[in-house]
């Protein structure tokens, strides 16, 4: 099962990756900025993130 999500980082409270898991289970970062820019990401590419 594919999966996609957000990664929130501590130190740096206005960063976040939107990942996504390959076919291997493998995490990739598909984005990095704000957490409003990564929502926006994932709304924008909904296909990759269930």
């Amino acid at each position: 099962m594919l999966m996609g999500r957000i990664t929130l980082y501590d130190k740096a409270w206005n960063k976040c990756t939107a990942d996504w898991q390959r076919h291997n289970e493998k995490w990739i970062s598909a984005y990095e900025g704000t957490i409003d820019e990564c929502l926006r990401f994932v709304e924008e590419n909904e296909e990759w993130f269930y």
